[in-house]
Formats: structure tokens, sequence, C-alpha cells
């Protein structure tokens, strides 16, 4: 077949392009397979580099607890959540980062006094410019009876807490004051914050307020958990008991509070204060009590007063001391009986002179010795001459007049 001159010149195009098609072809599959290298070797050293101890990466925030449940804490004294509880940060080259180089935000604005539902989102950057997050929720809850609070006045007897979950409690006690209207002795006050675990049990001992014993002389009749008495006239005045918390249950039904297995597991002791002195010459309250203590009380007060209790010494261990037993140790005199306590204060032994008040315990409380297992952090004591909060929260009181009480408060439970 014989090409014209048109067929020549349209040839003269065609091979030219088809030669240009192939030669871009060729170059693109050079280009996607040198790119494909590229892509391999990239991804091998980005594996190398996350596999190289040595290599930075991206901090590390480890958040223990991420959805956390607390308590109001209106009313609630000493009790302040820390959004960073248990929040740590390790920089992207290996080193811990401190804490107030942990950022938080909060949605909404965080309020431990306003129930409801808190997103915290933690943000840290390094010196390296690498940063991460990580998040926690916080639900605020209100005190609700029987659920999160428990309260326990005096009852004669002991009452029984089985642990419901684990998480973070709040204990107060208050002890009883010793009869005398005005002149008792006060009863002190303890408080403190332990982990406790669910199904632990605790036993409580709510001490009675002293009183005035009419004709049965010759009968100690002591105010419940460790109020002292005297034994000497028809006519006279017994101290208040100890309130105390216990892991173990007395192993008799008879004088409950005294038993040694019982009283050997206390892990807090709120004081009794002492009961007032009288005159020889009537039967009206005349000189003040000595109030429940701390570590110490200081005693009685007047010439004869009772002497005050120690963590080591005292009348004795859970009781303050009750005189004249036996016909043979009474005279002509009225007396009044010490208070209870972790160890009991002494009786007065004669007119015008008042029974000391106990003294208080917290394991964990610095000069207290421990309970192996049960110990209280953010302790707090104050003796019964001193403000204190009252029973609802709401107040303080100079030392707590009357029956003793207890109140143990669900703090924070960790639900996940």
């Amino acid at each position: 077949m014989k090409l014209n001159n048109k067929g020549f010149a349209v040839s003269g195009i065609l091979y030219p392009l088809l030669i240009l098609f192939i030669m871009l072809l060729i170059g693109v599959l050079d280009i996607m397979s040198s790119r494909k290298t590229v892509f391999d070797q990239t991804k091998d050293d980005i594996i190398t580099e996350l596999n190289d101890p040595n290599s930075l990466k991206s901090p590390i925030i480890t958040v223990v607890g991420t959805n956390v449940t607390i308590l109001n804490n209106t009313n609630v004294p000493g009790f302040n959540y820390d959004l960073k509880e248990n929040v740590t940060a390790v920089a992207s080259d290996g080193t811990q980062m401190l804490k107030n180089e942990i950022m938080v935000q909060t949605e909404p604005e965080f309020n431990q006094t306003k129930t409801g539902t808190y997103e915290i989102t933690y943000i840290v950057t390094d010196s390296n410019g690498k940063r991460a997050s990580a998040s926690r929720t916080v639900t605020v809850v209100d005190q609700k009876s029987n659920e999160n609070s428990w309260y326990y006045g005096f009852t004669g007897s002991y009452d029984k807490l089985i642990i419901p979950k684990d998480g973070l409690y709040q204990i107060q006690a208050w002890g009883a004051s010793g009869y005398g209207g005005s002149l008792g002795g006060k009863g002190a006050y303890t408080r403190g914050e332990i982990e406790l675990i669910a199904n632990d049990e605790l036993y409580m001992f709510v001490g009675e307020a002293g009183s005035r014993k009419n004709n049965i002389y010759n009968t100690m009749s002591e105010s419940f958990n460790g109020g002292g008495s005297y034994a000497c006239k028809d006519i006279r005045y017994t101290a208040g008991g100890a309130t105390d918390i216990r892991t173990k249950g007395p192993t008799t039904t008879a004088n409950e509070w005294s038993d040694t297995v019982s009283l050997a597991s206390r892990i807090m002791v709120a004081a009794g204060g002492g009961a007032a002195g009288q005159a020889t010459s009537d039967n009206n309250p005349v000189i003040k009590g000595g109030d429940g203590g701390t570590l110490t009380s200081k005693g009685g007060n007047g010439s004869s007063k009772g002497a005050g209790a120690t963590q080591t010494s005292g009348y004795s261990l859970g009781a303050g001391e009750s005189f004249g037993a036996s016909s043979n140790e009474c005279g002509a005199n009225n007396g009044s009986g010490g208070g209870g306590g972790y160890y009991g204060g002494y009786a007065s032994k004669y007119p015008s002179s008042s029974g000391a008040g106990g003294s208080s315990y917290i394991s964990g409380f610095a000069g207290c010795t421990l309970y192996p297992n049960k110990i209280f952090d953010n302790a707090v004591m104050i003796p019964g001459d001193a403000n204190m909060p009252n029973h609802n929260g709401d107040g303080t009181m100079v030392g707590n007049d009357g029956n003793g009480y207890v109140k143990i408060l669900q703090l924070k439970v960790v639900n996940e």
C-alpha cells in the first residue's frame, strides 16, 4: 500500500506521540515504583522508631479511676476532692512530669458543692512540644439516708455496719458529757478519712451521758462505754462514756462494751467528760468536770480532782474510774466519776472536786499507735473545751453536751 503525502504527514506525527506516550508511561511506572519504595521505607522507619526505646513518642497520661463518684461536701467538714488525684504523666523522653504540668479542663465548671456529672480532661505538653490528653468522669451526689450516710446515737448497746462498697469513708465521733449541766465535762470530737473495702465490719459503741444516781448506795451503775461512778453516797454523779468505732464485736453479752477482744479492736475513740464536783452540804454541782481530751486529758478541777489520761496510762483501758465499790473505801464525802476514753480518767474522791475526762484515739493520728490495716488520713482531734462541728454539720459548738454520736459518710467510690 502506498501512502500519499498526507498519510506520511499523519504517521510522522503519530509515531513520535506514541513513542512519547510510551516514555511517559515508563516514567510514571518508575515514579510509582520509587514512591512505593519510599512509602515502604517510611513505614519501616516509623515502625523502627516506635520500637526504639530512645525515640520521642507522645507523653503518656495515666488516670487511675476513670469514673468516680464523690459526696457533695456541703456540711462535710474537711473533705475536698483533688481533681488530679491518681493522675500522672510521663514525658516523651521518659521523664516523670510534675503535677503542675498537668492542665485540667472541666465541663461544666467543677463545683464539689453542686450535684451533677462533670467531664474532666487532662492535657500535657512536654518540653519537646509533644502533647497528650486523657479524661475522667466525676459525679457529685447528695447525702442519702442508708445509701451513703449512716448516723448512730446512744442505744445502750452497739450498732453494726457492713461496708457496702470499696471506697473512701469519713468517720466522725463525739464523746458523751459528764453529769452536771453546764458544769459537766464535755465530750471530745474525732474525725478521719479511711479506705474501707466491701464487707468490712464496723461496730459503733456510742457513749451514754453522765447522770445523777439516787439511793443506790454501794452500787456502781456506770454510764455505758466507760463513764465512771462513785458508790459512797446515796446521791452522786456519773461521768460520760466514750464513743468508739471497732472492727470486732463483743464475744459475750455480759458487759459487752468492756469485752477485751472487742475493746482491743478500737480504731477511733472520742473521749467522754468527767462528772462535775459537788459540795458536802448539798447535792448541787459546784465545780466543772474535766473535759474529754485528745492525746491527753487535763484532769478534773479542785484540790482533790481526778487525774487525766494519756495514750499509755489512765484509770483503765476504755474505762473511767468508779470509786467506792466496797464500804471500807467510803467516807462521808461525795465524789464524781472519771470519763471513758482510750484510757479513762480518774474519779474525784472528795467534795468540791471533779472527775477527769478520758483520752481520745485515732489510728494514724500522730502520737497514736497504729491499728493494722486501718489507718486514717486527715485525722482531727478536738477536746471538749474547744469549738467542734455540731452533729448536723451546719455549725459549731463548744464540746459535746449529752449522749455521744457517730456519723459515717461515704466520700468517694471509684466505679472503674
